[in-house]
């Protein structure tokens, strides 16, 4: 990849900075997506630092509140590393800072609480990781998930059937269960990854300001999962 700076004028969190009303759809928007991208991450983080779980629940909460209040998003600099890098580094700051006893009461400031199930986030934690470790293989997962919800069902469900792991199922299998070929089942999943692929790149531009970031996004990425 080539340094083209003029493809990334649009990242989560420039948007946040340029936004002047905080409660813009623009600035809302933005904040909403960093939410999404990163609420797992945190929370598996939290967890791993052998925080409750209700606890770490709370926290993550109050992180993001306070990165949208206290305008942290705005501390962050580019030439000094990635944003990914950065959101983690944060975390490790505001916990720094916590009185946890004063956690009973719960405080969500402007950010919209994550509206997934925490026994399906917990059910993914897993259980002797370093919780940095922990950090970076849920952000992979939450980028993947992104990109596959690009696709469409069908598309999705061929390609988790395909990457499922242990679980895999051969091609022979997909081709019976859809009532077509091998060779037809190959060609669309050729074109599949190279979908998902796409969708992978543009899912990590909003995160990145340079093809250079994108590049090492994507190499850690697939040493996450």
């Amino acid at each position: 990849m080539q340094e083209t700076g003029a493809d990334f004028p649009r990242t989560r969190w420039t948007l946040l900075v340029r936004a002047a009303d905080r409660n813009s759809v623009e600035c809302r928007a933005a904040l909403d997506e960093l939410i999404r991208a990163y609420w797992k991450p945190v929370y598996a983080y939290m967890r791993h630092r052998g925080i409750s779980r209700e606890t770490s629940a709370d926290l993550t909460q109050e992180y993001f509140a306070a990165f949208l209040e206290q305008e942290i998003y705005g501390r962050f600099d580019r030439e000094k590393g990635r944003f990914k890098t950065f959101v983690l580094a944060t975390v490790k700051n505001f916990l720094s800072k916590q009185d946890r006893s004063a956690h009973a009461q719960k405080r969500g400031g402007g950010a919209q609480r994550f509206a997934g199930d925490l026994d399906e986030i917990e059910a993914g934690l897993a259980r002797t990781e370093d919780p940095e470790a922990s950090f970076h293989r849920q952000w992979a997962e939450s980028v993947l998930e992104q990109a596959m919800a690009r696709l469409a069902p069908d598309e999705q469900a061929l390609l988790r059937a395909y990457l499922g792991g242990a679980a895999r199922v051969s091609y022979s299998d997909l081709a019976r269960s859809r009532s077509t070929s091998e060779t037809d089942v190959r060609n669309a999943l050729r074109r599949l990854r190279r979908q998902l692929k796409s969708q992978l790149l543009e899912v990590l531009r909003a995160d990145v300001s340079s093809d250079r970031d994108l590049e090492a996004e994507m190499q850690e990425l697939f040493l996450s999962l």
